[in-house]
């Protein structure tokens, strides 16, 4: 797959020529990219609306459904959309722009304030005709660099999310789209433990199917390999060239831990060194957060690396309102969401009566709509606590059934899919009320 990239700076004091410069050479060590496909627009020149989006249609032209495009901004955000020299341009209406690119795959890395207020709407359906291959990773990501509240942070002349992105880009083990995220989300992590009065949050939003891949895939599992005592082993990989075998393996026995790493190394006679990677949760092994890793070489130990930073990392996991404060908080969220959708639910019976066009009320309701999107994306990126995990699916399950009516109202609506919709949100919205009282 060959990859095409536009990198845009706008707005800033420099330029933006730090950030284009170390994100243009971490994207040329990539086996996918050639120079000569990275177009760069900012620097020392004015970047207005027009210009962009002249340079999005050129490559709409001529982008392939083989080829892979990737678009980056730096600069200011703002709640209306991105700053270019002359104006601003709505960021929902650019995100929808290039989910419509004809390119296989979409990646969008968007450096500014407020980056997270978007919606990516739903993957496309499977055509049970086409392979496997050429049914992954198509769609758009976007991974932005702060929350729709949020502003996003610099260190010198350099941005925080930039430098992450750049920093993850040269990382080996970043393999696909789905690592990058997951590196970027790690060390802004470490940014947000060390600087909290600065912290911003990473977000990513994806309609991809799959992953879209970086640099060539390794053949990493996962392999499930038995039971060893009360030890399930979850997955295994070897590493390429050498003889080295990893094992993940699941286990809260920490007495046990050398005596099954030794099991384990005497079962794989053919690796000349095993590495026994521990974890305490699934959830523990799928962050690669190892509570204890031992190097066995030929049946003896050589190392026991355990993990000093095991506890301050999940103590970073944890949510830091209490589940009554962090019920307030979705309740909020909710009483807003049922203000805002009622004129539009209220409007769409109207015109499935036909008292009313649909392109009657998506004039009126545009507000609405603007709004709903927004919130919807806000109670995405809310953590929550195992306790109010319901409350949490049923809030998702309602802002996803108003993506699906926002997709609906587009193109040439169908009036009893809408309708239907309707009730669907309507319903959610109940159980929400029953969930967590709005008065």
């Amino acid at each position: 797959m060959r990859f095409h990239a536009l990198l845009v700076s706008a707005g800033l004091p420099d330029g933006g020529r730090s950030d284009l410069a170390a994100l243009e050479a971490a994207l040329e060590k990539l086996p996918d990219f050639r120079k000569e496909d990275i177009r760069i627009m900012g620097g020392d020149l004015s970047v207005t609306c027009a210009s962009f989006l002249r340079a999005l249609t050129e490559f709409s032209s001529m982008l392939g459904r083989e080829d892979a495009f990737l678009f980056y901004f730096t600069g200011h955000g703002t709640g209306r959309g991105l700053v270019f020299d002359d104006g601003v341009l709505p960021l929902q209406s650019l995100v929808d722009y290039l989910a419509r690119m004809p390119s296989h795959a979409c990646l969008v890395l968007l450096d500014c304030c407020y980056a997270g207020a978007f919606t990516t709407g739903l993957p496309a359906p499977l055509d049970l005709e086409e392979t496997v291959r050429s049914f992954a990773g198509r769609g758009i990501c976007v991974l932005a660099s702060s929350a729709a509240d949020q502003v996003s942070r610099m260190l010198g002349s350099y941005s925080i999310f930039t430098s992450l992105v750049c920093q993850a880009l040269g990382n080996p083990a970043c393999r696909s789209v789905h690592d990058l995220s997951r590196i970027v989300r790690r060390g802004m992590e470490t940014w947000n433990a060390l600087e909290p009065e600065r912290r911003q949050q990473t977000i990513c939003r994806s309609s991809m199917h799959g992953s879209l891949y970086l640099r060539p895939p390794k053949d990493r599992g996962p392999q499930p390999l038995g039971l060893v005592r009360d030890t399930h082993v979850l997955w295994a990989r070897r590493r390429e060239g050498k003889g080295d075998l990893v094992l993940y393996v699941l286990t809260d026995r920490e007495s046990d831990f050398p005596a099954i790493a030794a099991r384990l190394s005497e079962e794989e006679k053919d690796a000349s060194r095993v590495r026994v990677c521990f974890g305490l949760s699934e959830s523990d092994l799928v962050r690669s957060l190892h509570y204890l890793v031992i190097v066995m070489e030929k049946g003896e130990v050589r190392s026991i690396l355990p993990n000093r930073s095991y506890q301050l990392l999940k103590d970073m996991q944890e949510p830091d309102l209490s589940p009554e404060e962090e019920r307030q908080v979705l309740a909020s969220y909710i009483r807003a969401l049922a203000a805002e959708a009622a004129p539009l639910f209220r409007n769409l019976e109207e015109a499935g009566n036909g008292l009313l066009s649909y392109e009657a009320v998506s004039r009126a309701s545009e507000g609405n709509l603007v709004r709903l999107r927004t919130l919807c994306a806000r109670m995405e990126d809310l953590s929550y606590s195992d306790a109010l995990l319901p409350l949490y699916e049923e809030a998702d399950a309602m802002a996803g059934g108003l993506t699906e009516l926002f997709l609906l109202l587009e193109g040439d609506p169908d009036p009893d899919r809408i309708a239907l919709q309707v009730r669907a949100c309507q319903d959610a919205l109940e159980r929400l009320r029953t969930l967590a009282p709005l008065s």
